[in-house]
């Protein structure tokens, strides 16, 4: 059994009867809720604003601050439930304020890192995934009314990078970079020995995500680096003859007719088109199909369940066989030392800058290939149809 500390500021707290954990790998801010009861002398043991972290077997997986207390008092029951989340909410909140205008060249990170020195927040960044500079003449600059992670989610975008959360409150600027955890997750028909899963639950959509994602790249022929924050067709540029350039990013377990097109000045600038449009489509297709598994404990081959990694997958119910991308946990434990861990699941492609293989295996059809879908020789004749 695994041992759940939740951190008050009087230190390890005494009398909670549940908490669960949520974390998310497309989410800055995790968060908990914790069950509790008053003490003896402390009515509300964690009140709004205290800091605040839960630990499993010592290592942080939220530490932050309670962000919400909810309670009821009655004759039967006395219920306390504070939400605490990590203290990036704060970065996710607060506006950027004035003056914050950062100067190129500048990597994703440094934006990131400039950008809370600006709003005053004593936050870590870090970066666990490769991404290109933006160059000189590229403007980052923030209105003073946008939020600071809406801004540098934004820039971190345009280099194919997500900010996730450690569980420590800090800030890490990652992708899908094809990590393994341990173990699996395994449900078969009748007592199969394997079996770990205890529920299910599957959903997959078409709902925002297309068969083909076409992205204008957008460069200029004179090679002037600053064209990136340029209007399209710029004239000294030259610009205009140059539509032809374009990125396709496919996701092929969707209809052939459903396509989305983008400029290269709508967020895309300053990378290569064709990266940029497989990230567009396998954020979508990330986003679009889920499984998952309820799995008793919080640790699967060793390690604790955690996002952003590939785990093996195998339901017979849901007709999956495949390696999955880890895009959530949820924990939970009781005071009694009930535990468990729901683990979510997406494509293994998700939020990578390649199309990955095995869709069929993953709850895709793929039967709808041969139905017109899209290719290259669509875009040859400019920006016809680009908005």
């Amino acid at each position: 059994m695994a041992e759940v500390t939740v951190v008050g500021l009087g230190g390890p707290l005494q009398g909670w009867e549940e908490v669960h954990v949520h974390r998310c790998f497309d989410k800055v801010s995790g968060q908990a809720q914790v069950k509790m009861s008053e003490l003896p002398g402390r009515p509300l043991p964690l009140k709004l604003g205290d800091a605040t972290a839960v630990l499993i077997d010592g290592r942080p997986v939220i530490t932050g601050f309670v962000n919400e207390v909810h309670g009821t008092l009655s004759e039967r029951s006395h219920e306390i439930v504070v939400t605490v989340r990590d203290k990036t909410q704060d970065f996710v909140d607060s506006t950027v304020g004035p003056k914050l205008k950062l100067k190129s060249p500048i990597t994703p990170q440094q934006i990131v890192q400039r950008t809370l020195g600006v709003m005053g927040l004593p936050i870590g960044v870090m970066s666990k995934a490769p991404a290109e500079p933006f160059q000189q003449g590229e403007q980052i600059s923030a209105a003073i009314d946008e939020r600071g992670f809406a801004f540098c989610d934004k820039w971190c975008q345009k280099r194919q990078l997500l900010m996730t959360g450690d569980g420590a409150g800090n800030i890490v600027l990652t992708r899908n970079i094809g990590l393994s955890l341990g173990g699996m997750l395994w449900s078969n028909f009748e007592d199969d020995p394997k079996n770990n899963v205890k529920s299910s639950s599957y959903r997959v959509s078409d709902l925002g995500r297309h068969n083909t994602h076409a992205v204008n790249g957008q460069k200029s022929s004179t090679d002037q680096s600053w064209w990136e924050s340029k209007e399209k067709g710029e004239p000294t540029a030259q610009a205009n003859p140059l539509q032809k350039n374009w990125g396709l990013g496919l996701d092929l377990a969707v209809r052939a007719a459903r396509k989305l097109h983008y400029r290269g000045a709508q967020g895309l600038a300053g990378s290569s088109p064709q990266k940029a449009a497989q990230w567009a489509a396998s954020v979508a297709k990330g986003r679009g199909f889920h499984y998952a598994a309820t799995v008793q404990g919080f640790y699967g081959g060793g390690g604790l369940w955690w996002p952003g990694y590939l785990v093996p997958v195998f339901d017979a119910h849901w007709e999956i066989a495949a390696t999955l991308f880890i895009k959530e946990v949820k924990f939970s434990k009781t005071w009694q030392g009930g535990e468990t861990t729901e683990v979510t699941c997406t494509y293994p492609d998700a939020f990578t800058t390649h199309a990955g293989a095995g869709l069929a295996a993953a709850g895709a059809r793929t039967s709808n290939l041969g139905l017109g879908n899209t290719g290259p020789n669509e875009f040859e004749a400019g920006d016809a149809g680009v908005d």
